[in-house]
């Protein structure tokens, strides 16, 4: 138990035998000579045996028997209790050292401070004697530190509740804004979040100048966002800001940022709006590209909810923009490729820069691929369970046929260069240095596989003119015509969807894309792609927050 607090012997103190003090003690009666041999002996005894030390405790009961003056009882009451305190030590030290009954002794230890404050301080202190015992409020801190070795957290939380109260008169002790501060993270060891928070916050109105303060409050924070205590989250950061803001190395940016990370997360877009445009200049001027990246990519996907979407794209290229400066991946790399904390600040950034480029190439994808819609044929209206003429159906034959020749052709050649481009935009994604984010590969494989899956239904699916229906010749030539046109587009769209798949696995991570990419492998091929829905990984993220994933079909059967 290396923290607690241990009281120096004085320098002039030398290893004396315990018998030899005990002789001495014999020959000579007056209290002063008591208390020299007490102070003489206070390395011996610290360095002796249980046995040696009652002996000890014995000379000194022996010594204070009997009536005493007031001078007397107060001398007396000092040994007793400096005798106490270094037997209490004396548990610690044996504890500290890994015996099998360690638990126990911290125990015992902590019990025997306590019983020092009881019988020393408090007890002579509600008798109007006067409190001789110096440095009770270590006795009560290592009471607490014994407590906590000894695995009973309750008991120091209350212990060091008691340091900390008014009614102690520890008050100005150095002691307690430790023991404060420790009783928060006590509770946050245990899971009480709140009342960790709590603590966290009393301490730093107690004592705001405590090097530990600007971390408590930080803590508190996250704390009280974890609760979703938004406005609680707020006011403390809004006391960080003006206590430690200005101080170097201080953490306002990545408190500013979780604010506005916590409103984006749980759709609050307006207020996410409001608080990254006022912290956006502040993370700029502090040069943390790390945070301005994560910043401005968060403002684009607020923006896309809020608008306008130009606002949006304006974020997003921001942040694209700046990943282009070939120095900047090898820069972070060096300040962030360590373990730990430093990697997943890494991974955030790089989560930040896909997000950026997926939201690019969605846009590119909706302007350049989804307008370009599959060309409707001219159908004759009919009555239901009416019949088709022969000649009807001949002309019918003949407008098919002039259709997919002409429109469908045409559409079609149009149609595969534009995926094609869209795809592009897509893979810059897997090629982000050092490594691709997962979540983004796994998003941008599932889209790319859709716009090939979505042109094989559309091409192997269609809705055929009963002329060519009915005409089981004419039928089964446009289908394997197109059958044979659609083969390799289906092979782009299984290749996509199962790199999302391989990916998805491959990272343990999950969410609807990859669901997507799962569904529609086994909608295509059963027998390479049974569904198991136990060996995938479950989603843990709800898509990609910029665009609502459309619940997924199975095209219909002609």
């Amino acid at each position: 138990m290396s923290r607690t607090v241990r009281r120096g012997e004085h320098p002039s103190a030398r290893p004396v035998s315990v018998n030899a003090n005990m002789k001495l003690a014999r020959s000579v009666c007056s209290f002063a000579s008591l208390l020299t041999i007490v102070v003489v002996g206070n390395l011996s005894l610290a360095q002796n045996a249980p046995a040696s030390q009652d002996r000890w405790q014995q000379m000194v009961d022996q010594a204070c028997s009997g009536a005493q003056s007031p001078d007397r009882e107060e001398t007396c009451d000092k040994v007793r209790c400096d005798v106490a305190r270094l037997r209490a030590q004396q548990l610690v030290t044996e504890a500290d050292a890994g015996r099998a009954d360690a638990r126990e002794m911290y125990a015992r230890a902590a019990e025997a401070y306590l019983d020092i404050w009881r019988r020393h301080g408090d007890q002579r202190a509600q008798a109007g004697q006067r409190v001789v015992c110096q440095h009770l409020d270590e006795v009560l801190y290592n009471s607490g530190r014994a407590y906590v070795a000894a695995k009973l957290p309750s008991d120091a939380i209350r212990i060091w509740t008691l340091l900390a109260s008014p009614s102690s008169g520890f008050a100005q002790s150095a002691l307690t804004p430790r023991a404060v501060y420790e009783i928060g993270g006590i509770h946050q060891s245990l899971g009480d979040f709140d009342q960790a928070a709590d603590a966290y916050e009393r301490f730093v109105r107690a004592f705001p100048n405590q090097q530990q303060a600007p971390t408590a409050l930080a803590d508190s924070i996250v704390l009280r966002l974890a609760l979703g205590q938004r406005d609680k989250a707020g006011a403390d950061a809004e006391l960080h800001a003006r206590n430690y803001g200005a101080r170097p190395g201080s953490s306002t940016d990545e408190i500013l940022l979780a604010l506005a990370s916590w409103d984006v997360e749980h759709s609050r877009w307006k207020e996410a709006v409001t608080g990254l445009r006022a912290a956006l200049p502040t993370i700029e001027r502090h040069a943390r590209v790390d945070l301005a990246l994560r910043a401005h990519t968060l403002l684009g996907r607020a923006l896309v909810h809020t608008g306008p979407r130009k606002d949006a794209s304006a974020q997003y290229a921001s942040v694209v923009v700046r990943w282009r400066d070939p120095g900047l991946p090898q820069k972070l790399v060096q300040t962030f490729g360590g373990s730990g904390a430093e990697l997943r600040r890494l991974g955030s950034v790089l989560n930040a820069v896909g997000e950026a480029l997926f939201f690019q190439a969605e846009e590119h994808r909706r302007r350049e691929v989804e307008s370009l819609a599959f060309p409707a044929y001219p159908f004759t209206p009919r009555a239901k369970g009416a019949k088709v003429s022969a000649q009807d159906a001949a002309r019918e034959r003949d407008s098919w046929t002039l259709h997919t020749s002409t429109k469908v052709k045409e559409w079609l050649d149009k149609k595969l260069a534009a995926i094609e481009l869209a795809e592009r935009e897509y893979k810059r994604i897997v090629e982000i240095q050092p490594a691709p984010p997962p979540k983004w590969v796994v998003a941008a494989a599932a889209r790319v596989g859709w716009m090939w899956g979505d042109l094989y239904v559309a091409l192997t699916r269609p809705r055929l003119p009963p002329g060519v229906v009915l005409d089981a010749e004419r039928r089964a030539a446009y289908l394997a015509v197109i059958s044979t046109a659609s083969a390799p587009i289906g092979a782009r769209a299984t290749a996509a969807f199962e790199m999302c798949v391989a990916t998805s696995v491959r990272y343990q991570y999950a969410d609807r894309f990859s669901e997507s990419c799962h569904a529609w492998l086994s909608w295509k091929d059963r027998t390479r792609h049974i569904p198991m829905d136990e060996l995938a990984p479950r989603p843990n993220l709800d898509g990609n927050g910029l665009v609502p994933m459309r619940a997924l079909t199975e095209p219909a059967l002609p």
